[in-house]
């Protein structure tokens, strides 16, 4: 064992002036596609996602086409068909209150060196019955879309197993 003090990842890549590329950072996901990147993102601004080093250095931007940024929470790598793609949950209340409402981009994995994506497949969806929550996760698991709400108790729900891009579905 070494006697060296551990330093956490953020407080390093602060520490040595890296950090400004992920002011807000929200989110952190391994790719499938390089077991050598991370992708993150900022809860504001430009609608970009970010690929890191396991070691914190930058190794690229790439801007998500066709996406906007209300308040972006999350980002997941999981499969789509044969492929890997990146799922971004706007899912935060962006403001101090619950949504009823929430967005989900994606796209196919892009390569850390890319500038931007393929225009985006968009999924709109809203919680039964008009309830309200805020949600800061999403995954993939056996091919469907999940998220979970913040709160006392925290609550699963499932998008629809038939994505429809373009279209309101209900969680």
């Amino acid at each position: 064992a070494s006697s060296e003090a551990v330093t956490p990842l953020a407080c390093d890549v602060v520490a040595r002036g890296k950090l400004p590329t992920l002011p807000e950072a929200s989110s952190l996901a391994l790719s499938r596609r390089d077991p050598h990147v991370l992708w993150s993102l900022n809860d504001s601004g430009t609608p970009t996602v970010v690929a890191l080093s396991p070691s914190g250095e930058l190794l690229g931007r790439v801007r998500i086409a066709g996406a906007n940024v209300n308040d972006w929470e999350d980002v997941s790598v999981g499969p789509c068909g044969d492929e890997s793609c990146l799922y971004i949950a706007d899912t935060g209340n962006g403001g101090g209150t619950q949504r009823n409402d929430v967005v989900v981009y994606r796209v196919r994995e892009p390569l850390p060196g890319d500038r931007e994506t393929a225009p985006a497949d968009v999924f709109d969806a809203a919680y039964p019955d008009g309830e309200d929550h805020e949600s800061d996760a999403v995954f993939v698991m056996n091919g469907q879309l999940f998220l979970i709400t913040k709160g006392h108790p925290a609550v699963l729900f499932a998008f629809p197993r038939d994505l429809t891009a373009g279209t309101m579905q209900t969680l």
